[in-house]
C-alpha cells in the first residue's frame, strides 16, 4: 500500500539521496547534463524521458535535478522484497500491465489518483511513455499514459491546471560497462494547455494522439533518437566513427558540450541520405557487416584502428607513467579487486536482460559498497592505526580503486595497439582490407550534404 503522501518532500529522502549518489556517480566517468533552465518552476510538470537502460534511468533524473520526483515503473520490478524497498525510498510507485493479470490492473487507479494529486500539489512527477526500456539509441512508439493522467489533471482542475511536459533525453557511451558516460538534457516543456482546447472540442482520441505525438516529437529532439530501425547498425558504425574522422563534421552550434547533439546532427545528415539513395544504402550496409566481421575477426577496438601505430617513444612514456602508478593501482586492485569482480562479473552474468546488467551491478554495489567501506574502517582501526588514520586509509581506497580501473583500461588499450603494431609490420591482409573499407565508410559520410 503506497504512501497517501508519496509526493511530499521526505527527509528519509534527503539523507539516502547524497549516500547513494556516492555509488552513482563511481558509477560513470563522466555526467553531462544540459537544458537544467528548462525545468519549470512554481508549476506542475511532468519529466517524460526516453528508456534505454532499466533503473538506472530513472536514477539518471534523480541525480541530475534537486527536485524529489514520484516516478511510475512496470509492477513487476516490485517483486523482490529488496528492490521494493529501495523503489519506494525513492517514490517510485508501481504501474499493472495486463500480462500482470486483469485481478491486478484496478490496483492503478489508486496509482492514477495519486498522480493527479501529485500534479494539483505543483510537485514533480516522471513518466516514462515508451512504458518500456530498449537497448538501442532509439525509441519505441509512446503510450497513452501521459495524456491519460494529465486529461484526468485537467478536468479534476476545470482545466485550469498549468501543467507542463519536460522532454527528458538520456544517453549512455556503454549501457552496462563500469566507468562509461552519462549525457543527460532537459528539452524545453510542452504546456498542455492548448491540448485541453483540443480535448473539449475534438474529444479525447484527437487529444491524447495530439499530446502523445507531441511528446514524442519533443522527446526525440532531446535524445538520440534514430527513427531507422532496420537500417540500425549503420547508425552505430557512424556513432562509433563520429569522433574517429568525422571531427570536421561536427555541428558548431554551441552545444558540443553534451554529445547528444553531435549524435542528432549525424542522424539528421544520415536519415535523408539514406531514404533517397538506395546505392549509398546498400554502400553503407555491406560496408558495416565487413567492419563489423574484420573488426571480431582481428580482435581490435574502434578506438585503436583510430589511434594506429603507438610509437616506440609512447610506448616508454605510457609504461613509465604507469609504473609510477604502480603503488596506487596495485593497492586499489587488492582493496577493492575482489567486490569489483564479484559485483560486475558475479551479478552481470546471471542477469538475462541485458538492459538490466548496470541496474542489478549498481543495486549489487549500492549494497555491499558501504559495507566493505565499513569493514575496511574496522580492519584498519584493529591493526592498531587510529580512528582518524583509520578514516584517511578507507576514504583513500575509494581513488585507488577508481586508478586500478582505469590502470586496467588503459594496459588493455596498450596492448591492442601493440598488437596493431605487429599486424601492420606483418602486412596482415585482413587489417589492411579493414582500415582500406573503415576509410570508405568515412569517405562515404564526409560526402554526404548536411540538409538544412
Amino acid at each position: 500500500m503506497m504512501g497517501k503522501h508519496i509526493e511530499d518532500w521526505s527527509i528519509r529522502y534527503a539523507i539516502i539521496k547524497p549516500l547513494v549518489g556516492i555509488v552513482h556517480r563511481l558509477q560513470y566517468r563522466k555526467i553531462i547534463v544540459t537544458g537544467k533552465e528548462n525545468i519549470p518552476k512554481g508549476k506542475p510538470f511532468i519529466f517524460a524521458p526516453n528508456h534505454q537502460n532499466g533503473l538506472m534511468d530513472p536514477l539518471a533524473i534523480v541525480f541530475t535535478n534537486p527536485y524529489q520526483p514520484v516516478f511510475l515503473a512496470r509492477a513487476d520490478v516490485f517483486k523482490s522484497k529488496i528492490a521494493a524497498s529501495i523503489l519506494r525510498i525513492f517514490k517510485i510507485m508501481p504501474v499493472y500491465r495486463l500480462r500482470d493479470g486483469k485481478d491486478q490492473l484496478s490496483k492503478n487507479e489508486e496509482t492514477f489518483k495519486a498522480c493527479v494529486r501529485i500534479m494539483k500539489k505543483n510537485k514533480p512527477f516522471c513518466l516514462f511513455p515508451e512504458a518500456a526500456h530498449i537497448g538501442m539509441k532509439s525509441m519505441l512508439p509512446h503510450k497513452k499514459a501521459i495524456p491519460r493522467l494529465a486529461f484526468m489533471a485537467g478536468e479534476q482542475t476545470n482545466y485550469s491546471i498549468d501543467l507542463q511536459i519536460v522532454p527528458v533525453g538520456i544517453n549512455y557511451s556503454h549501457y552496462s560497462r563500469y566507468r562509461s558516460d552519462l549525457m543527460v538534457n532537459y528539452g524545453p516543456p510542452v504546456p498542455v494547455k492548448p491540448f485541453f482546447e483540443i480535448l473539449q472540442k475534438k474529444g479525447e482520441k484527437q487529444a491524447t494522439a495530439a499530446l502523445r505525438d507531441k511528446i514524442f516529437t519533443e522527446v526525440a529532439k532531446s535524445c538520440i533518437h534514430v527513427p531507422d530501425k532496420e537500417n540500425y547498425t549503420i547508425y552505430e558504425q557512424a556513432f562509433e566513427l563520429m569522433y574517429h574522422g568525422l571531427e570536421n563534421e561536427k555541428p558548431r552550434t554551441g552545444n558540443e558540450k553534451n554529445p547528444i547533439f553531435v549524435y542528432q546532427h549525424l542522424i539528421k545528415k544520415l536519415e535523408p541520405a539514406l531514404e533517397n539513395n538506395s546505392a549509398l544504402l546498400e554502400n553503407l550496409k555491406n560496408y558495416t557487416r565487413k567492419i563489423d566481421l574484420l573488426k571480431i575477426k582481428l580482435g581490435l577496438s574502434g578506438r585503436t584502428l583510430h589511434k594506429g601505430r603507438i610509437s616506440f617513444l609512447q610506448s616508454v612514456a605510457f609504461v613509465l607513467f604507469q609504473l609510477v602508478l604502480i603503488p596506487v593501482s596495485l593497492a586499489g586492485l587488492l582493496i577493492n579487486g575482489w567486490l569489483f569482480a564479484l559485483i560486475y562479473y558475479g551479478i552481470s552474468r546471471k542477469v538475462k536482460d541485458p538492459q538490466f546488467i548496470s541496474t542489478f551491478t549498481f543495486g549489487g554495489a549500492l549494497m555491499l559498497f558501504p559495507l566493505w567501506i565499513i569493514g575496511q574502517f574496522f580492519i584498519w582501526f584493529s591493526l592498531g592505526t587510529g580512528a582518524l588514520p583509520s578514516i584517511l586509509f578507507t576514504l583513500l581506497s575509494i581513488p585507488c580503486g577508481i586508478v586500478a580501473w582505469e590502470a586496467g583500461q588503459a594496459w588493455l588499450r596498450f596492448f591492442n595497439r601493440v598488437k596493431f603494431n605487429f599486424l601492420m609490420n606483418a602486412g596482415k591482409k585482413s587489417l589492411l582490407k579493414l582500415i582500406e573499407i573503415r576509410n570508405k565508410f568515412i569517405d562515404v559520410l564526409n560526402s554526404i550534404k548536411t540538409e538544412k
